[in-house]
């Protein structure tokens, strides 16, 4: 968590930052990323998969995102849910949350990371 500093120029605000991270991180505890991560790297990365490929977040990724932006709130969340689609360019993460939310909301990273997924 990060707290910007009060200047005439810039009002208080908490805020998060996401830190970077290599997929090796999670690797070691999640082997189905390992067999992912290898498929897109043979595919050209995740912007060359089709519309129709049924490509989905990973659910631990999403959850990290949906606590982060739920803290910032208002708008910044409801853009957050309706202007991002899945790969297929039509389900917004909306939609896709209400069929998946409970499984999204319910995964939970590796011990070492818990801190920095925890949102």
């Amino acid at each position: 968590m990060m707290e910007a500093i009060n200047t005439p120029l810039m009002n208080h605000w908490n805020g998060v930052i996401c830190l970077t991270s290599k997929d090796c991180d999670l690797r070691d505890d999640m082997d189905h990323l390992h067999a992912l991560s290898t498929q897109l790297q043979d595919k050209g990365g995740i912007w060359h998969w089709p519309q129709d490929s049924g490509l989905l977040p990973a659910n631990i990724y999403l959850r990290h995102c949906l606590l982060v932006v739920q803290k910032a709130g208002g708008a910044a969340y409801e853009s957050f849910l309706e202007d991002t689609y899945l790969v297929d360019r039509k389900t917004t993460l909306k939609e896709h949350f209400k069929e998946n939310g409970d499984m999204v909301m319910a995964s939970r990273p590796p011990p070492h990371l818990a801190t920095r997924f925890g949102g």
